[in-house]
């Protein structure tokens, strides 16, 4: 069924790695079914890819549109515009590194090419919905499940059949009962909830379509975005940060789970965490959001993800990077002053990222401006509030 490859336009790894890209726990309908070959769903299509030392190559089903189109939404879809290789490079820091530029640049010689998404953002949506409490081996299963029985079918491939993934209006319909037969627990009402919302701000943009008209709001600012996503049921800050840096082109949001905040804290001393450290507060969510800017520039979002790979797979991959232990307390064996990295305090660059949780300041910037957030924020479970979060060893993405 897939007789024509075609070039994607990439021939070095370093620019885009499939494994590394595709199973970083950001997209969730990429299937691995050989050594760098993939078959996955985008929009309407059931699309394989391959690389070898040639580059990058790809064949889809239906052939209902000219390859052209399907390289362009490809493109885009991997965000090729993007040069990862002059980032990577920003990322170490030059000849000075900062402790965290040094333990990127030892991820980066292992983790080559891992570039971000530019999804669909209502299958986004959903899928970071379904990310609650949860691992990738089920979010995969559970965003599955939403395409099997409320999507559209394309394809049967290898006795396999292959669905679009539904939208909001058709989550609108569905029965919490059957979601929750299916397994989705607690989330079944998250879903059907968000979508009637999304359903509603559609009416309420020309296009038609809310989620793109976050994308395309140019002179909004990163608060007013994800304070828009976070007024949907179920949608609290960090579901909000991984659909907006996911899908929205927010590029300097950073998702922070305990195991972020754990990461954090290796390098961020008192003045950016505070005295105490058991939970992750609002503020401190902040705090990280600016630290990771101050490290990395307006394309932190994308370096946090290589970090987050690297500590997850840091065994498998005998990555020599330091750890944390499970409290987030910075524990280490006395060492010779020139071994290891020091906690260093890293000066704060004028970004204006983190007013006041409670301000009534509103800082308005472009997108590609310096980022800030100025707004209230709720927790996972829909209600307001500050945000507190035990800390564990993660299990999901």
């Amino acid at each position: 069924m897939f007789n024509e490859w075609h070039a994607l336009g990439v021939s070095c790894r370093a620019e885009l790695n499939l494994k590394s890209t595709l199973t970083a726990g950001q997209s969730f309908r990429w299937r691995e079914i050989g050594i760098d070959q993939f078959i996955g769903v985008l929009a309407d299509y059931v699309i394989k890819l391959r690389q070898d030392d040639g580059g990058v190559f790809f064949s889809y089903v239906p052939t209902t549109s000219p390859s052209l189109e399907m390289l362009r939404m490809l493109r885009e879809y991997f965000q090729l515009d993007v040069s990862l290789t002059k980032l990577y490079k920003e990322w170490e820091g030059g000849k000075c590194p900062t402790p965290i530029q040094t333990d990127f640049g030892i991820a980066a010689k292992t983790i080559q090419g891992l570039r971000i998404l530019k999804q669909p953002p209502e299958e986004c949506l959903m899928s970071f919905v379904c990310s609650q409490n949860n691992n990738i081996k089920r979010i995969a299963g559970m965003v599955e499940k939403l395409a099997t029985h409320y999507g559209t079918l394309i394809a049967k491939i290898d006795g396999i059949k292959y669905y679009s993934f539904p939208s909001c209006e058709a989550l609108a319909r569905a029965k919490e009962q059957k979601l929750r037969d299916l397994g989705f627990g607690y989330r079944a009402k998250y879903i059907i909830a968000a979508s009637k919302e999304v359903q509603q701000n559609n009416k309420t943009v020309p296009n038609g379509q809310w989620l793109i008209s976050l994308r395309q709001a140019n002179e909004a600012c990163n608060a007013d975005v994800v304070g828009e996503l976070t007024k949907l049921t179920g949608v609290g800050r960090k579901v909000a940060d991984c659909v907006a840096l996911f899908s929205l082109d927010r590029t300097s949001l950073v998702p922070v789970d305990t195991h972020v905040w754990q990461m954090a804290l290796r390098y961020m001393d008192d003045t950016w965490t505070g005295n105490e450290k058991s939970s992750l507060t609002a503020k401190r969510y902040d705090s990280i959001y600016n630290f990771f800017v101050s490290s990395f520039g307006l394309y932190c979002g994308w370096a946090h993800s290589i970090l987050f790979a690297a500590a997850i797979h840091r065994k498998e991959l005998d990555l020599k990077m330091p750890n944390t232990d499970g409290t987030g307390s910075r524990k280490r064996k006395k060492e010779a002053p020139d071994a290891g990295h020091p906690r260093v305090k890293i000066p704060k660059k004028e970004y204006n990222v983190s007013p006041a949780i409670n301000s009534s300041k509103k800082l308005k910037t472009n997108r590609n401006q310096k980022p800030e957030f100025s707004r209230p924020l709720k927790t996972e479970d829909g209600k307001g509030g500050e945000v507190r979060v035990k800390l564990k060893v993660p299990t999901s993405r």
